[in-house]
C-alpha cells in the first residue's frame, strides 16, 4: 500500500512538473519558448549557455538581441505581453499592469513597397517601443530591430537592438516623449513618409559592465531590450578615433530615421577594445552636468534639467547685437553646488546659435564646465574662472532684464575624446557628469595653439553661456 501511494506521489508531482514545463516554454509571448528572451534555450536564449558566439563571449548564438525570431531581445509584440529578464533564468515577468497602447503604420523606404513599424506605449513608464520587424527589411538592405525610447527617469535613453548577433547600441534622443507619443499616434494607420538619413559611430568601447549595470538599474525597459550582450554608445562621425579592424554598416528605422551604424565586423568584433588616445588630462580641462525633459513655455520647450523641489530659476533676454536677443535661463540645483544654464530659445539658429545646455559643477571647489548641443552631440569641456557665487548673484541680478551684450571667446575642439580610464576618472570625480554626458563622447576644448593644427575639415558650433557666446572650432561630422 504504502509504495502504491508513493508512486502516486511521483506521478502526481511529475503531471505538475510537466504543466509548469508547458508554461515556462511559452516565453515571453507564451507562445513559444524558443523565443524568450533571457529564456534558457541555449541556443537562441540572450545570455543563454548553449552557444558560444553570442556578443557576450558566453551567450547563446544568437547573441545579444536574446533570440533569432521576429521579436528580438524585447520579447514581445503584442499590446500587454510578457517579457522576461534576461538574469531570471527564463522566468516570464509582465511588463505592464496597465493598458498599453499599440499603434501600426507602413513607412517609406524609397524602394520598393512600405514596410510595417509599430509602436507599444508602456501605461504609466514614459518608455516607447518601436519595432521593425517587416520580412521585407531583409530585401531592402535593413535589418529588422526594436528601438526602446525611455524617458522614466526624466532623461531620455534609446537602445537600438538589431536582430541577431552583435550589441546594443545607446545614444540620446533629442525629441521628448509627448513629441513621439503625439507622432506615433498621428502616424497609426497611414503611410509615412520616407524618413531622413543619419549615420552614427558604433565602433566604440563596450561600456563596463559597473557602467551598463548603472544604466540597466535605472532603465529596467533598456536591460530588456540590450539583454546581456555588449552595450555601445553611439557617436557622431569622427568623435572617436578611426577603427583598426573591419567594419560594417548596419541599417535599420528608429521613429524617425533611417539609421546607419558603422560597426566592428565579425562574429566577435564587438567584444574587441578599440585604441585610445593616452593624452593625460594635463591638457583635457574640466567637467560636469544634470538634465531632463519638458518643463512648459515654448522658449522652455526642450528643457533638461530635473529642477528639485528647492531649485531656483533665474530668466532674462541675452543681448546678441544687432538688435538680436534670446532668452537665457540659470537653474540652481538647491545646495548641492551645480549650476545649469540653458540656452534654448527657438530663435538662436537663426542667430547661428545652438541650442544649448551648459552646466557648471563646483563639487569639488574650482569650476569644471561641460558645454553640449541639445541635440546629439560631444560633451565639450572647459574650466571656469568665476566661482559659484558669482554666477548665482549675477543670475539673481540679471533675473527680468535685458542683459548686455557678453564676451566672445574662440576654443579648440578638435582633441581626441576622453578614453575610458579617462571617462572614468572624470565620473568619480564628477559624479554629476554622469547623467548628462554618459550617452555621448567627451572632448576637451582648450586655448587655440594649445593642440597641433588640425589639418582636416572643422565645423564651428556656438554656444550661449553664462557670460560668454563660445566658439568651437571640431572636427566636422558632416551632420553639425
Amino acid at each position: 500500500m504504502a509504495r502504491v501511494l508513493l508512486i502516486g506521489f511521483f506521478l502526481m508531482m511529475l503531471i505538475i512538473g510537466m504543466t509548469m514545463s508547458e508554461s515556462d516554454a511559452d516565453g515571453a509571448e507564451g507562445n513559444d519558448g524558443v523565443d524568450a528572451a533571457g529564456g534558457n534555450d541555449g541556443a537562441d536564449a540572450a545570455g543563454g549557455n548553449g552557444g558560444a558566439d553570442g556578443a557576450d563571449g558566453n551567450g547563446g548564438a544568437a547573441g545579444a538581441d536574446g533570440n533569432d525570431g521576429t521579436d528580438g531581445a524585447d520579447g514581445n509584440d503584442g499590446t500587454d505581453g510578457d517579457d522576461s529578464d534576461g538574469s531570471s533564468g527564463g522566468r516570464r515577468r509582465r511588463r505592464n499592469k496597465g493598458k498599453d497602447e499599440v499603434f501600426t503604420w507602413q513607412q517609406n523606404v524609397g524602394a520598393g513597397s512600405p514596410v510595417t513599424k509599430s509602436a507599444q506605449v508602456l501605461a504609466n513608464k514614459g518608455v516607447i517601443i518601436i519595432k521593425s520587424k517587416d520580412d521585407d527589411l531583409d530585401n531592402l538592405g535593413f535589418e529588422q530591430s526594436t528601438t526602446t525610447y525611455d524617458y522614466s527617469t526624466g532623461t531620455s535613453v534609446v537602445a537600438i537592438q538589431p536582430k541577431g548577433r552583435g550589441p546594443c547600441f545607446l545614444l540620446e534622443e533629442s525629441l521628448s516623449y509627448s513629441e513621439i507619443l503625439d507622432g506615433v499616434r498621428q502616424l497609426s494607420g497611414t503611410v509615412a513618409a520616407k524618413s531622413p538619413e543619419i549615420s552614427l559611430d558604433g565602433t566604440g568601447t563596450p561600456l563596463t559592465n559597473e557602467d551598463a549595470n548603472l544604466i540597466f538599474k535605472a532603465n529596467p525597459e533598456i536591460k530588456q531590450t540590450c539583454g546581456r550582450g555588449n552595450v555601445i554608445v553611439l557617436a557622431e562621425p569622427g568623435d572617436l578615433p578611426p577603427s583598426e579592424g573591419e567594419t560594417k554598416e548596419i541599417k535599420v528605422l528608429t521613429y524617425d530615421a533611417e539609421l546607419t551604424i558603422v560597426a566592428p565586423a565579425g562574429r566577435r568584433a564587438a567584444a574587441v577594445k578599440r585604441f585610445r588616445s593616452r593624452v593625460t588630462l594635463r591638457n583635457r580641462s574640466s567637467y560636469n552636468g544634470n538634465q531632463t525633459n519638458v518643463i512648459g513655455s515654448s522658449q522652455r520647450r526642450f528643457s533638461r534639467v530635473d529642477e528639485k523641489a528647492d531649485s531656483r530659476r533665474f530668466s532674462w533676454q541675452q543681448d546678441l547685437g544687432s538688435d538680436r536677443s534670446a532668452e537665457k535661463s540659470v537653474i540652481v540645483q538647491g545646495d548641492d553646488l551645480i549650476v545649469t544654464v540653458e540656452s534654448l530659445d527657438v530663435n538662436l539658429s537663426k542667430f547661428g546659435f545652438n541650442a544649448s545646455i551648459t552646466t557648471y559643477d563646483f563639487t569639488r571647489g574650482s569650476g569644471v564646465v561641460v558645454m553640449r548641443k541639445r541635440v546629439r552631440g560631444a560633451c565639450y569641456l572647459t574650466d571656469e574662472a568665476l566661482s559659484y557665487r558669482d554666477i548665482v548673484d549675477g543670475a539673481a541680478q540679471l533675473n527680468g532684464t535685458l542683459a548686455g551684450r557678453t564676451a566672445q571667446v574662440t576654443l579648440d575642439g578638435t582633441n581626441q575624446s576622453l578614453s575610458r580610464t579617462e571617462r572614468n576618472a572624470l565620473f568619480r570625480s564628477n559624479p554629476a557628469l554622469r547623467l548628462p554626458c554618459r550617452l555621448r563622447t567627451i572632448i576637451p576644448a582648450v586655448e587655440p595653439g594649445a593642440l597641433p593644427s588640425y589639418n582636416g575639415t572643422t565645423t564651428e558650433l556656438k554656444f550661449l553661456t553664462f557670460d560668454g557666446e563660445i566658439t568651437i572650432i571640431t572636427r566636422s561630422t558632416g551632420t553639425d
